[in-house]
This record gives structure tokens, C-alpha cells and sequence, in this order.
């Protein structure tokens, strides 16, 4: 096979056999155009974008509220040139095949989150990959995960407000009874951390729950942050409420432990530590 081929910075064309030719591989355009409808937005079409380095379509969708979107594809955005699977609820991890384009694919459609293989969870967002083949048939469709919803427990991150809360209260019961000479603390609210002090000599204990003496951790960084800095503003609280709570007398007294970090001595050298 031989073609007329004309050299540019020459006048005249020349005759060569395809055997001292070579096919450039050029960019690749397609004139074919393909939309996607899917039950995020009630079935409404929208153009995939041609992704020249992986050579398909390309179209992004967010997961809704019930874990998982189901999606078809079309020809510009005619229904009467659907394209589909062969089932239901189809799936990368599902063998079956790709119909149409026709009208076809009424009930058959692709489905993201349904598999148990497919860990889909509401707010992910995920890449839907359509493949055409080079006679520009339907080839392949497949997803990917882009990008993870951060999903935060919301009752956790009110915990540490309510711990707050607590805490306050139990300052200011303790508070309520200082003007007395001496402080009877019930033994359902003693610490396991009390060294008793010396005869005669009066501690002052204001009753710590033994639960909330723990960081609670729960894996998620942000989370674990903010207790670790609430328990931190717990402990300078502590330290104050001890400091001017505890008692002088001519004898040393005892170490009282008001939070994990903070312990009070009363007597001559009454100061808050930390522990």
C-alpha cells in the first residue's frame, strides 16, 4: 500500500509504501457524547467528562443519606438510547453485561454501596468510570472511592460539656458547705487516691465520679483532642477550687486528690500539685 505524501518545507509530494510509515498516536478526541442519570438527583442527566489519561468517562456523585445511589448511562441524554447492565442493582463485584444503548434498562441499573464488598457510606464520594471500546461499543463501568466522608459522633463530642457541667455542680455543692469547721464526706463519694489525714485534722474532698477521672478515648483524633483539652481545663479548675479550699493548721495535713493530675495538701503548706 502506498500514499501520496507531502513533506512540509517541500514543493513536491512524494509516493511511499506504508512500510516506512509509522501511526502517531495523537490525542484522542470523542465525538460521541454521554450522559449520566442516577438517584441522587431524581433521574436528572448530566455530561460525563472524557478522561484523556485513563481513556474513559468520567463523573463524579456523592453517596445520599441511604448508603447507597443507583445510576444508568445515555447517549447525549436520550432515554431511547440507554445503556445498562443486565440486572439489577449490578456491580463491579457481580459478574453480568453491559445492554443498549435502547430503550431498554427499566428497572436495570448500576448500583454503589449495594454489594457487601462495595463499603459505600452516606456523604462518600465516588468516581463513576465509563470504558468504551476503539469501534466506540460499550466496554466496561466501574467506580472509586475519591473521597471518605468524616463522620463524627456527635453524642461524643457533647460529652465532654456535660462533664463540664457535672463538675461545676459539684464545686458548688462543695463550696455551699465550706463556712463548717468540719467537712463529713460520705463514704460512697471517698476516693481511692485519699491518704487519711492525721488526727484532728480535717480534709477537704470534693467528690470526684471515678468515671470521669478517665480520658475517654475514642480512636478519632479529633475527638481525643478535644476531651484531652477538656480534661486539661478540668485540671487547672481543680487546682484552684483545692488552693482555696484547703485548710491551714499548725499540723501537716494530707494529700487529697480532686482530679487524676491534682492533689492538695492541708496545713502550714497548703499549694496545689500536680500529679
Amino acid at each position: 500500500e502506498r500514499w501520496v505524501v507531502t513533506v512540509a518545507g517541500k514543493d513536491k509530494s512524494r509516493i511511499l509504501s506504508t512500510r516506512f510509515m509509522q501511526k502517531l498516536e495523537g490525542a484522542e478526541t470523542q465525538s460521541q457524547s454521554y450522559c449520566i442519570v442516577g438517584s441522587w438527583d431524581d433521574w436528572d442527566a448530566h455530561p460525563m467528562r472524557w478522561d484523556q489519561l485513563q481513556k474513559c468517562f468520567e463523573f463524579e456523585a456523592e453517596i445520599g443519606a441511604g448508603g447507597s445511589e443507583s445510576f444508568k448511562i445515555l447517549i447525549g441524554d436520550d432515554w431511547d438510547h440507554c445503556i445498562y447492565p443486565s440486572h439489577a442493582n449490578a456491580s463491579p463485584f457481580v459478574k453480568h453485561t453491559i445492554c443498549g444503548p435502547d430503550e431498554g434498562g427499566l428497572d436495570e441499573c448500576w448500583t454503589i454501596g449495594q454489594h457487601q464488598e462495595d463499603k459505600a457510606a452516606a456523604g462518600d464520594v465516588y468516581k463513576v468510570r465509563f470504558f468504551i471500546s476503539s469501534d466506540g461499543k460499550p466496554k466496561l463501568v466501574n467506580w472509586v472511592c475519591i473521597k471518605e466522608a468524616q463522620v463524627v459522633n456527635q453524642s461524643l463530642l457533647q460529652e465532654p460539656i456535660a462533664h463540664v457541667a457535672r463538675r461545676h455542680q459539684d464545686a458548688t455543692d462543695a463550696s455551699e458547705v465550706r463556712g463548717s469547721s468540719e467537712l463529713q464526706v460520705p463514704s460512697s463519694a471517698k476516693s481511692p487516691f485519699r491518704v487519711d489525714a492525721p488526727e484532728g485534722v480535717a480534709a477537704v474532698q470534693a467528690p470526684v465520679i471515678e468515671e470521669e477521672r478517665r480520658i475517654r478515648i475514642t480512636g478519632d483524633k479529633v475527638v481525643d483532642s478535644m476531651h484531652k483539652r477538656v480534661d486539661d481545663a478540668l485540671a487547672m479548675q481543680a487546682a484552684s477550687r483545692a488552693t482555696d479550699s484547703a485548710r491551714q493548721t499548725d499540723e501537716e495535713g494530707c494529700f487529697e486528690v480532686l482530679h487524676p493530675r491534682v492533689a492538695v495538701r492541708a496545713g502550714p503548706s497548703t499549694s496545689a500539685l500536680n500529679v
